[in-house]
């Protein structure tokens, strides 16, 4: 069979099927059509589908086969979610972390090691005096007691 009668094979099975059966109806069709060619399958059946009324209608799917054959790799529920799916822009990769990110971080990191220190320096400077008001009545109480035996 040529491609022309192959696709006119899936749609008169598709007119006579129920809806649940004509995905794998179709899904043999193109199997053996794409067999047959080499030319991506987006070319011929997308447009036949989007060129017959009652598939249309039906909300049939578009199948996406690759060249080894039943291989479905996406489903489309109709011609406006195919349209919709496939007319969107690939995405766009990000690295998983900018620079931006990476210089926040480490802003933030020395912040806090800053502050750490701060608050070390307070408290090493409250042991300081702390230590020293200590020595001061230890050098007081010195002071008297060299006082009171020189008497």
């Amino acid at each position: 069979m040529e491609r022309t009668e192959f696709i006119n094979y899936i749609f008169d099975a598709l007119y006579a099927q129920p809806e649940n059966e004509s995905l794998d109806i179709a899904c043999w069709g193109m199997e053996h059509l794409h067999t047959e060619d080499d030319s991506p399958i987006y070319e011929s059946i997308i447009e036949e589908f989007i060129s017959n009324e009652w598939a249309v209608d039906q909300g049939l799917g578009f199948l996406v086969l690759t060249k080894e054959g039943r291989d479905i790799i996406n489903v489309f529920g109709s011609y406006t979610a195919f349209i919709e799916t496939y007319m969107q822009p690939a995405p766009q990769i990000k690295s998983p972390l900018s620079l931006k990110t990476i210089s926040l971080v480490i802003n933030l990191i020395l912040a806090l090691f800053i502050a750490m220190l701060m608050i070390t320096k307070n408290n090493d400077d409250q042991i300081i005096s702390d230590q020293k008001a200590k020595i001061e009545a230890q050098q007081a109480t010195i002071n008297s007691l060299q006082k009171a035996t020189t008497k």
